[in-house]
C-alpha cells in the first residue's frame, strides 16, 4: 500500500490560495509598472513641452498660442499628478497583497513540511517492515538448517 496522506486535500487548497495570491500580486506590480512607465512618458512628454515653450517665446508668440501651451502643461502636470496618486495607492495594494501573499505561503509550506515529515516516517516505516521481513525469513533459515 503507497503512502496516502490525510491532508492531501487541504494542501492542494492551500496550494491553490497561494498560486491566486501569487498572480494577484503580480497584477498588482504589472500595474504598478504600467503606471510608472506612463509617468516616465508624461515626464518627457512635459520636458519636451517646456522646450518648445521656452523656444516659441523666444520667437515671439501670441498670446492665445501661449495659454494654449500652459494650459496644456496644467493638464499634463494634473495627469502626473493623478498617476502618482495612483501609483502610490497601487503600492499600498502591493504591500498588502504581498502580505497576503506570504500569509498564504506559510500556509501551504506548514502543510507542505507536514507531508515531508510523514512521508520520510512512513519510509522508515517501510524499510523497517521490510527489514524486520528479510530478518524473519532469515531466522527461519536458520532454525532448519
Amino acid at each position: 500500500m503507497g503512502f496516502r496522506f490525510p491532508l492531501a486535500t487541504l494542501l492542494r487548497y492551500r496550494e491553490s490560495v497561494e498560486q491566486r495570491e501569487e498572480l494577484a500580486l503580480k497584477r498588482v506590480t504589472f500595474e504598478m509598472a504600467r503606471v510608472g512607465r506612463q509617468i516616465t512618458e508624461l515626464a518627457i512628454e512635459m520636458a519636451r513641452a517646456t522646450d518648445d515653450r521656452e523656444t516659441a517665446l523666444l520667437r515671439c508668440m501670441q498670446a492665445s498660442e501661449l495659454k494654449s501651451r500652459q494650459d496644456e502643461m496644467s493638464a499634463a502636470m494634473a495627469g502626473k499628478q493623478t498617476l502618482t496618486e495612483t501609483l502610490d495607492g497601487l503600492r499600498r495594494e502591493r504591500e498588502k497583497q504581498l502580505e497576503i501573499y506570504q500569509t498564504a505561503r506559510v500556509n501551504r509550506r506548514v502543510l507542505t513540511d507536514l507531508l515531508e515529515q510523514k512521508k520520510t516516517a512512513w519510509e522508515h516505516d517501510q524499510v523497517r517492515a521490510e527489514q524486520k521481513t528479510i530478518d524473519d525469513i532469515f531466522g527461519a533459515r536458520i532454525q532448519r538448517g
